[in-house]
């Protein structure tokens, strides 16, 4: 304490500054107020007096004695923290960071200063500064707060590596908590989930982890959703499900957990539980805005008029569109409002179901009732026994499906027109869905065939270039991308003999056309491919080659090559 206070004094300041840390505000206020009256200079007396305005929630009154008090005290590394803080709780966050600031200069191995700094950068959005100030104080003083900050900075701005590495940090510091073991665990799913190429040791890390989590709250469904999508992510279907079936009892509307459930149950072919988990959210009202219409129960009459709205992207849209035939050749008048690059396709197609991309509210209402596309499963796909036998039954333009056949015809005489689909643009399944195009170099070395780039998107010189490495041919239809015509897309697709590709909308669309299609799986599928099985119910001609081991495509590439040159 500052000498120039007598003994009493010091020993009342004491007893203040206790009650103070203890928490007793009120008790200790009138000392310092005492104290401060008669020791207008001593500064202790000033800091303390400071630091209580600002855990009673006066900053502006803990602004003003500490700007006094750092005028003289131009040097105390505290001073200027305790200015910080003020002026953050204030909400003034950029003259917080120039008092921290202050304070660091002074005394650089404070470590609150630095914390709070990042506290403050984070407030206002500016995560990258944020990460400089913290990794400071994580250098000081690995504290798991501080891992913890630099964890969600890093996840903002998608720097997965870092994200991964704190949050690691997280678990293994001495006051990590089970929740901390949850953001690791959900760091490195979503890691996992966007990675191919995980190393085995990280996997089997991850697994521990998790059920550690699970292991300190065995009732936590937090915990419960981690360790299960863990396992989903690993392929483990089997293992996951009785997590997510206890989660689900405790905690039904945790987030990500019904959809976690839902596509459990569907990818091990439960599909009436399955379908009507995922549907339940939106059986609860209308969708996307839809006039208010009743919901279709599932009872088919002739003449009833159903209106059916899609809600998922267009390979669903594909896969599910059979099930409108389904109901138009039992009598139901059918209208479809779709993803507008898909209506002149089902047009053709599906004669009998009315398909357009909007309705006006006043043609809504001339249905009986509505249902969005994907409920159907529930009445038309409740089993695996109900799903009928595979056909095709989408129809591209015979026109410009002869023009591209004939074209490939004259300038690659005798030879096997193949097309080729390496990637998936999926926002939550598109890497750990893509191939990398070296891998293909098996595929590719097939003797008498041209493989056409089916790609939609970016990739075109990649695949140009692959090609060449290996000395196959490679062909470009420049003025083909499904992105851009996806009818002429689809013409392009039914004039292939065969067709190589990965689970994305190209696949669905070749076998809903019908062309016999190799499609390459990973450990990991989406639900409509099932957790095993080398057919698929839903179409006549797609083989299924799947990954063998979750960090490699080699093992498929290699069977499809194979598979292609016993081919005639």
């Amino acid at each position: 304490m500052n000498t120039s206070l007598s003994g009493h004094d010091i020993e009342r300041l004491v007893r203040a500054r206790d009650w103070h840390i203890a928490g007793r505000l009120e008790q200790a206020r009138p000392v310092y107020r005492q104290l401060l009256r008669k020791y207008p200079r001593d500064s202790d007396v000033q800091s303390l007096m400071a630091a209580l305005l600002i855990d009673s929630g006066d900053h502006a009154g803990a602004i003003g004695l500490l700007e006094r008090l750092a005028a003289t005290r131009r040097n105390d590394a505290d001073v200027f923290y305790n200015l910080g803080l003020a002026r953050a709780e204030s909400g003034d966050h950029e003259a917080a960071i120039h008092a921290y600031r202050r304070a660091t200069r002074i005394n650089p191995a404070h470590p609150m200063a630095w914390y709070n700094s990042g506290l403050s950068w984070r407030k206002l959005d500016r995560h990258d500064e944020a990460i400089k100030v913290l990794e400071q104080d994580f250098a000081l003083a690995p504290r798991v707060d501080t891992a913890r900050l630099l964890c969600r900075s890093h996840d903002q701005l998608g720097h997965h590596a870092e994200c991964l590495y704190y949050a690691r940090c997280c678990a293994s510091l001495d006051r990590a908590t089970p929740a901390d073991l949850d953001q690791r665990i959900a760091v490195e799913a979503r890691n996992l989930a966007t990675s191919m190429y995980i190393d085995d040791a990280h996997a089997g890390e991850l697994l521990a982890a998790a059920q550690h989590a699970l292991d300190l709250q065995p009732d936590n469904a937090q915990s419960l959703l981690g360790l299960g999508l863990v396992q989903q992510q690993l392929g483990q279907h089997a293992s996951a499900l009785p997590l997510l079936e206890r989660a689900m009892r405790l905690y039904p509307d945790l987030p990500g957990l019904r959809d976690a459930y839902s596509l459990n149950l569907l990818v091990l072919g439960r599909l009436e539980e399955g379908w009507r988990a995922r549907t339940l959210p939106l059986r609860t009202g209308t969708a996307n805005g839809e006039v208010a219409l009743p919901r279709w129960s599932g009872s088919i009459r002739p003449g009833l008029k159903l209106l059916v709205k899609w809600e998922q992207g267009i390979g669903d849209q594909i896969l599910y569109s059979r099930m409108l035939l389904d109901l138009a050749d039992a009598g139901v008048a059918v209208t479809f409002v779709g993803e507008p690059r898909l209506v002149p396709l089902f047009s053709r197609s599906m004669p009998n179901v009315r398909s357009v991309a909007r309705l006006s509210v006043e043609e809504q209402r001339e249905h009986d009732a509505f249902v969005t596309l994907g409920e159907l499963h529930i009445w038309l796909r409740p089993t695996l026994d109900t799903i009928p036998p595979a056909r095709s039954w989408l129809t591209a333009d015979p026109g410009i499906t002869a023009a591209f056949r004939t074209a490939w015809q004259c300038r690659y005489p005798g030879q096997r027109i193949i097309g080729l689909s390496w990637h998936s643009e999926g926002t939550n399944h598109g890497a750990s869905k893509s191939v990398p195009l070296e891998t293909l170099a098996p595929i590719l070395r097939t003797p008498e065939c041209v493989f056409v780039n089916v790609q939609y998107g970016a990739g075109r010189e990649a695949f140009l270039a692959q090609c060449a490495r290996v000395g196959a041919l490679g062909h470009i239809d420049e003025d083909c991308d499904a992105l851009v015509d996806f009818d002429r897309s689809a013409a392009q697709v039914a004039a292939l003999d065969e067709l190589v590709t990965v689970s994305n909308t190209t696949a669905h669309l070749a076998g809903a056309l019908g062309v016999p299609t190799h499609l390459l799986v990973s450990t990991r599928p989406l639900w409509h491919w099932f957790a095993s099985g080398e057919e698929s119910p839903w179409y006549p001609h797609v083989s299924i080659y799947r990954q063998d081991c979750r960090t490699s495509w080699d093992g498929p590439a290699l069977r499809l090559a194979s598979q292609l040159a016993r081919r005639p």
